[in-house]
């Protein structure tokens, strides 16, 4: 059986179409930050534990739901 992983989505409002959207969540230089509506561009939690931890820190309304299959960002594993 293959591992589940786990990703965030935070929501965003997408000008261009003028409604709500939800993007991928990525670990950058400032923190955990909102980058992409594309699943390939989403890091990767080894649990759903993890993932709501890094969640809490974000700001604004978010979600963790399980990895897409196409995610191919960073993995992190937790250390407990």
């Amino acid at each position: 059986m293959e591992k589940e992983y786990f990703a965030i989505q935070c929501k965003a409002f997408d000008e261009k179409q003028k409604k709500d959207i939800w993007l991928y969540v990525r670990h950058m230089s400032k923190g955990w930050v909102p980058v992409s509506d594309k699943p390939e561009d989403a890091c990767r939690f080894e649990t759903v534990a993890y993932a709501q931890w890094a969640s809490d820190r974000l700001k604004g309304e978010t979600r963790v739901i399980k990895a897409p299959a196409q995610a191919q960002g960073r993995l992190y594993v937790s250390s407990k």
